[in-house]
């Protein structure tokens, strides 16, 4: 087996780069090594190629591609070119690891899916809740029958998107060329948590509403789900909540017990075990980007199965687009 770093190339060198995959690339040295960078922005490029500890930069992904140097690549891209790149990425032979959602729309991310399951190479979506300690910590639990049949989860997510800094300051963002802005955006995490703890869901019934006066989305969405298990779900967002910090919580309710999760942060409830719940916490935390790299590499280099396959999350954003569809015709819409 070749143990070797993979020389990954980096097609995109914006917030997500530097602020989410950069952490986590600079503590796996001994599988990731940056050889080329690419944003077709110069000044973008040269400050992450900066970073990276490189001279050089490309500004077109294709002589990027063309390079033989190159085992793997990370697209991190506007949502509205990721299909199109990660699929000459793939074409070209190159193992991609390709932010989330797949595409702008369900129907190009359906194409890229097909195309991926024709490959023989490694395509790997940058879905990293799925890759997060606490969820995942969560989900053994739930296995070993520590909360006895689910029957209820309500997910609550709130924050305040700043138009003038940041992700809320993306151009492409404040005018989405893609249905539900941030509700599909950031929605997509949330759709593969329910997915992950619930299953398969059988109907959503949702109402959503654009409050932000710059962002022309969505940016507040509330949905009743009925799981295909039998359990039945609670699922809201906003993203102009005037609250004093972001939230995210998860709660999970079993005929035995029950799951709070917050950020980073486990609490378990089972009376037949203890009076009090146990709390787990993980101080050294990264939302899931490390596992998620270590488990690129171990599907490259290894054949490991990973969760956050592009048939997977092509299901998790085709669960935001039915709660899309079911607020704007004002009527259940049925998965299954």
């Amino acid at each position: 087996m070749n143990n070797d770093p993979l020389r990954l190339g980096v097609i995109g060198c914006g917030l997500a780069t530097k602020n989410l995959h950069w952490p986590a690339l600079r503590n796996l040295t001994d599988k990731f090594r940056i050889v080329k960078v690419c944003n077709h922005t110069p000044e973008k490029a040269r400050e992450f190629a900066q970073i990276a500890g490189l001279t050089k930069f490309e500004t077109d992904y294709r002589r990027l591609l063309d390079s033989p140097e190159i085992d793997a690549v990370l697209v991190s891209l506007p949502i509205g070119k990721n299909a199109a790149v990660t699929r000459d990425c793939l074409a070209a032979g190159k193992h991609v690891l390709c932010e989330k959602p797949l595409a702008h729309n369900l129907e190009e991310a359906k194409a890229l899916r097909d195309f991926a399951a024709r490959s023989s190479a490694v395509l790997l979506v940058g879905e990293n809740y799925y890759y997060r300690d606490d969820f995942n910590d969560a989900l053994a639990l739930i296995r070993s029958g520590g909360i006895g049949q689910i029957f209820l989860i309500v997910y609550e997510a709130t924050a305040e998107i700043d138009h003038t800094r940041s992700y809320g300051a993306t151009a492409w963002r404040q005018k989405p060329a893609y249905r539900g802005g941030f509700v599909s955006d950031a929605g997509v995490h949330h759709a593969a948590v329910l997915r992950t703890f619930g299953g398969e869901i059988r109907t959503v019934q949702a109402v959503a509403k654009n409050v932000h006066p710059l962002i022309r989305a969505e940016d507040n969405l509330v949905a009743s789900l009925e799981f295909a298990g039998g359990a039945i779900g609670q699922y809201f967002a906003t993203y102009t909540a005037k609250a004093p910090a972001h939230t995210a919580l998860l709660r999970i309710y079993g005929t035995d017990g029950s799951i709070t999760i917050t950020f980073g942060e486990l609490e378990y409830f089972n009376p037949r075990i203890s009076a009090a719940a146990e709390t787990r916490r993980y101080p050294n935390f990264d939302n899931g980007f490390g596992n998620e790299w270590r488990a690129f590499y171990e599907a490259v280099r290894e054949g490991k199965a990973f969760p956050s396959t592009a048939e997977q999350c092509y299901a998790d954003q085709a669960l935001i687009m039915a709660m899309l569809d079911s607020a704007i015709n004002r009527e259940a819409v049925h998965l299954r």
